[in-house]
């Protein structure tokens, strides 16, 4: 289970909370926080692949639609593509509602052995891979990759026997708009750089060929921490279940979730990679 509170006490308070889950010495030294380094790594990715900062806003704008449809999500904004835009600015490229809201809230999972899951649940939904990677430390990073989803997302799709084409629905960690995009592209989704292309063709979206953060995802459903892992879980179970709703992904059978904590000088601290079926 995982639970955090993260309003009742002052903005300043909380981000300096947050902070303390990126380096210490490095980032926290330069007084940077999580919102800086995406806005960074936006503008690292958008100098090596050119301009996306529209469809960054589109991202932003499905996210929203699809928190619409799911009662737990603790933003529930209509918008549109010019909202995400005109938006006051964060950390330039992102704005205002690019980036997730800070969230109170609880998630819970239950896990048993496959025999005992069989005997007392009717629809059990298995786990077929569950890794975790640290990042690399104090090494040269490209900001515009996410070579530590790479890495995890490659021993996980090993472990589970199957590829990014097997996928029929994914939650991933988007507190920021660019943080998303650029999961696409480490997860396999998409190849480097072609990210964009993916919210573009619709893909993505709930009634697409992969759908991404059906839940509204850490932008609209809320993002608080210590939940969020656990929370996507609970996601990929309703959906791989049929029990989502209004969101309901078509007849699903696998799932990922990927899971982003801490920087390590501008990489990820951790990323955990769970795929789940209902095989």
């Amino acid at each position: 289970m995982g639970v955090e509170k993260m309003t009742g006490v002052p903005t300043e308070v909380a981000l300096k909370d947050m902070a303390g889950a990126a380096d210490a010495e490095v980032e926290g030294a330069m007084g940077m926080t999580f919102m800086g380094l995406y806005g960074m790594r936006a503008n690292a990715y958008m100098n090596q692949f050119g301009n996306v900062r529209e469809e960054l806003a589109d991202i932003a704008v499905k996210n929203h639609d699809n928190g619409l449809k799911n009662p737990r999500a603790h933003l529930q904004l209509n918008v549109d593509r010019d909202d995400i835009l005109e938006s006051r600015p964060i950390s330039d490229p992102i704005r205002l509602l690019d980036a997730c809201p800070m969230s109170d809230g609880a998630a819970a999972a239950v896990i048993a052995r496959t025999e005992i899951a069989e005997e007392l649940v009717e629809e059990p939904i298995y786990v077929d891979a569950a890794e975790m990677l640290s990042g690399n430390y104090l090494e040269e990073v490209e900001f515009w990759r996410e070579e530590l989803d790479e890495r995890v997302a490659q021993k996980a799709y090993s472990e589970a026997g199957i590829g990014p084409d097997d996928l029929d629905v994914v939650e991933v960690h988007d507190a920021a708009t660019i943080g998303e995009l650029m999961h696409y592209e480490g997860l396999g989704l998409a190849d480097q750089g072609e990210g964009a292309s993916l919210v573009r063709s619709g893909d993505v979206m709930l009634d697409g060929r992969t759908p991404v953060n059906p839940s509204g995802g850490l932008k609209s459903r809320g993002h608080p921490v210590g939940a969020t892992g656990v929370a996507q879980i609970c996601e990929l179970v309703w959906q791989l279940r049929g029990e989502a709703g209004a969101r309901q992904v078509e007849n699903p059978s696998i799932g990922l979730a990927q899971n982003s904590g801490g920087a390590l000088v501008g990489e990820g601290g951790v990323s955990t990679v769970t795929i789940l079926s209902n095989r």
